[in-house]
């Protein structure tokens, strides 16, 4: 399966080893190679690291010492992996096993299908082993033998599509506190704010300045605005996840993106996110749905993306080569040309793009 790049914020302490310093982080990188070479952005300073990848804990050894803290200090920074994910190995019996029984390991997430091989990789005896493995593929669900193309992929937007954050975020007060006009901030954030995986000094910097306000003007210690569902937003996506898998592909800030918050409303319809400060790239930019669909491994002309604004959702993903559904909310339609020509797809709210969306999977996407 193809890869993206990844950056990631991470924190974690320094600990002593037998050839220097060695960064333990807070949290396990699991699903990353292990012995794969990076860099760290720490204090500043970018270091060539290679990522060891143990049971319980990922270490990360530093090629150059000097810009690394004292023993035991604690750090944060972002880890850029130019390989991104590697696939996960599905053991053959497990899944000479679910072909046989014609069930599919498809519609399992990354932390489902990391707690099935670890469930099974903890059997003791063969026995133990061949009893998990009918247990785990008697909880699958049947694949379709009539089914000859790849399975839909539906990417969704996030805010003013599937809802909305209740209160302002840090990308609307920046665009309160800027002199320049509103829609000329918002270009602005997007290509020098929402791709950050991590708002440090120098992006505050940055940011100010293109912005033309004052650093000290900067929002601080600002939470995620809880995020509220649009009525009927979870029957849709129940219906779509029926037929295609659903991510979602959203422009968002670092200290906005809730990923966690969003889980917790949207699984198990919903399978995975892509906010532009984990891609590192914003819509309408190409790149942005290339990511996603490069990660996933998926066929443009088997994706549709679905989305409220017209200009980052439709013109992007047209321009991308994918097929598009406008969730229009009584508006007028921007560009009847590109909807003739393009195969643009209208719908008032999601309940309507998912009907759109089922007559899709129940023909041919070409």
């Amino acid at each position: 399966m193809p890869s993206a790049s990844l950056n990631l914020p991470v924190t974690g302490t320094v600990s002593r080893g037998a050839d220097g310093p060695l960064l333990v982080l807070s949290q396990r990188l699991d699903g990353h190679d292990t012995f794969l070479k990076g860099s760290l952005d720490v204090g500043g300073t970018s270091v060539d690291v290679r990522i060891l990848t143990l049971d319980d804990v990922t270490v990360l050894r530093p090629a150059d010492h000097s810009a690394i803290p004292g023993p035991d200090t604690r750090w944060q920074g972002t880890l850029h992996l130019p390989h991104g994910l590697r696939p996960r190995t599905i053991p053959s019996d497990l899944l000479e096993t679910t072909e046989c029984e014609e069930r599919t390991l498809e519609p399992l997430d990354e932390a489902e299908l990391r707690y099935v091989l670890t469930f099974l990789s903890e059997s003791a005896t063969a026995a133990i082993r061949q009893a998990r493995v009918e247990a785990i593929v008697s909880a699958l669900p049947a694949t379709t033998s009539s089914a000859t193309e790849p399975p839909l992929l539906v990417t969704v937007d996030v805010g003013g599509t599937l809802g909305s954050a209740d209160g302002p975020g840090l990308s609307m007060r920046l665009a309160e506190a800027s002199p320049l006009p509103a829609a000329r901030a918002r270009a602005i954030m997007r290509a020098s704010l929402h791709t950050q995986p991590s708002l440090t000094e120098a992006v505050v910097a940055e940011v100010c300045e293109a912005l033309e306000m004052p650093p000290e003007a900067f929002p601080r210690d600002i939470a995620p605005a809880p995020f509220r569902l649009f009525p009927g937003a979870t029957e849709a996506l129940r219906r779509i996840s029926a037929v295609a898998r659903v991510v979602t592909l959203s422009n968002v800030t670092c200290v906005d993106a809730d990923t966690e918050g969003l889980r917790g409303l949207l699984s198990p319809w919903v399978s995975d996110y892509f906010p532009s400060c984990r891609i590192g790239h914003t819509k309408p930019d190409p790149r942005a749905f290339h990511a996603v669909l490069d990660h996933l491994g998926a066929a443009r002309n088997r994706v549709i993306h679905v989305g409220d604004d017209w200009a980052c959702d439709i013109v992007g993903a047209v321009e991308s080569g994918i097929r598009a559904i406008w969730i229009s909310r009584g508006r007028q339609v921007p560009d009847a040309a590109m909807v003739v020509d393009h195969g643009v797809l209208v719908a008032t709210d999601l309940a309507a793009a998912a009907t759109h969306i089922e007559h899709l999977a129940a023909g041919s996407v070409a």
